[in-house]
This record gives C-alpha cells, structure tokens and sequence, in this order.
C-alpha cells in the first residue's frame, strides 16, 4: 500500500475491522503518521469512556481518502454506500420513496432509510499510477 499518500491533517475514511463497528467506513483526521501506521481522530464515533470523538491507530492499507462528490439519480439496484451507525456502510437500493427517500438493504441485511444527503454511490479507490476513484452503478 502506498503510504505517500496520507500525512497528518489529510481527511480520510477508515474501514474499522473490530467490534460492532467493523466493516463500516469512518471519517476522520490523521492526527500522527508513523512508518507503518497512523493516528485518526474520527468524527463521528464517540468513546464511551470520555464522550470525546475516538482516536484509533490502523495501518495505511485500511485508510481512503474522502471520495469525490458524484452526483446521480439513484434506481432500485444501484449499489451505494448509506451513513447509519455514524459511518457509511456498503448496500442496495431496495426502493425509491420519494425524490429523495431510499430505502438501502446493507451487506448485514438491515434495511435503512435514507434521504439523498445520507446516500452516495460506492466508489471504489484504486492505488494505480495515477491512483483514482471508480464506481459503477450496477
């Protein structure tokens, strides 16, 4: 993984890979870099034990940066990423509501319903040479 891309201060997603959140991506900060990992304050996770936003310590392979704004009409099927447990987690469009109501079937199963501000497409970050975001709607 190549490191050279992050350094302190740069916004990034973390994919969490313990507990109840993992498999979820979190935003956050980099707050201290080492050689083989770094330190990310999150923005949306508090620790239990002091109500202040969690700091982890991961590995670069686990870190993306924040993914530009696409902007789509979303279908029953496209896949995309949905903010619930204050992270964004992979799934489905099961149902389009409204203009902008979504119903989202989540890799875990649990169905959530969102509106466009909590729904993106998936884009998937690829460490080519240049490196680059992809997606695809279906």
């Amino acid at each position: 993984m190549a490191r050279f891309f992050f350094n302190c201060f740069d916004e990034v997603k973390v994919k969490l890979t313990q507990g109840d959140f993992a498999r979820g991506y979190y935003e956050g900060v980099i707050t201290k870099t080492w050689k083989r990992r770094c330190e990310v304050q999150l923005r949306c996770l508090p620790d239990n034990t002091t109500g202040k936003m969690m700091i982890v310590r991961v590995k670069y392979g686990v870190l993306r940066p924040i993914p530009p704004t696409v902007i789509v009409e979303y279908k029953v099927g496209d896949y995309v990423d949905a903010w619930d447990r204050q992270g964004w987690w992979s799934g489905v469009v099961d149902d389009v509501l409204d203009d902008d109501v979504y119903d989202v079937v989540l890799l875990d199963g649990k169905v959530v319903r969102v509106c466009d501000l909590s729904v993106r497409i998936t884009q998937n970050f690829t460490y080519g040479n240049p490196p680059k975001w992809q997606y695809n709607k279906h």
